[in-house]
């Protein structure tokens, strides 16, 4: 192993090999705190959904509705897995709506259609009627 170490200095400068190292160090520490991130904000979540109200306290005081709808799929994955209440807890469904009326996005309509129907089905459908692709996706949803 030395001999192997000692081989690579001969062919590559050691600054090279130091700025090498710290490259592939800096990309396992952002790893690790997005890991780590990630795993705080569902422990945010689940406290959330055991006390919904702590949602103010926990979410919204601490994310604004644009980074809350950044973290969309995180959510949805929550929502998935423990129950839909977390959407309106968070006020996610706002966010997607105004995104949907917004930037008509497909994903969005998806979302809406399937978390916040109640609340959000005429954004839908006056998006649906600005394209064939939403329309049918649309209407795929509704008979869901």
């Amino acid at each position: 192993m030395i001999n192997y170490i000692n081989d690579i200095r001969g062919i590559v400068p050691l600054w090279v090999l130091i700025a090498a190292a710290a490259a592939v160090l800096g990309v396992l520490l952002l790893c690790a705190l997005e890991f780590i991130l990630k795993r705080r904000f569902n422990i945010k979540l689940k406290r959330v959904t055991e006390h919904p109200d702590l949602a103010e306290k926990l979410i919204l005081n601490r994310y604004s509705p644009e980074r809350i709808a950044r973290k969309s799929r995180a959510i949805e994955k929550f929502a998935k897995k423990y129950g839909p209440e977390i959407i309106q807890y968070t006020k996610i469904d706002n966010a997607w709506i105004k995104r949907l009326l917004e930037k008509h996005k497909e994903k969005d309509l998806k979302r809406v259609m399937q978390y916040a129907r109640k609340k959000g089905i005429f954004s839908c459908f006056r998006v649906s009627m600005l394209s064939r692709k939403l329309s049918n996706i649309f209407m795929q949803q509704l008979n869901t």
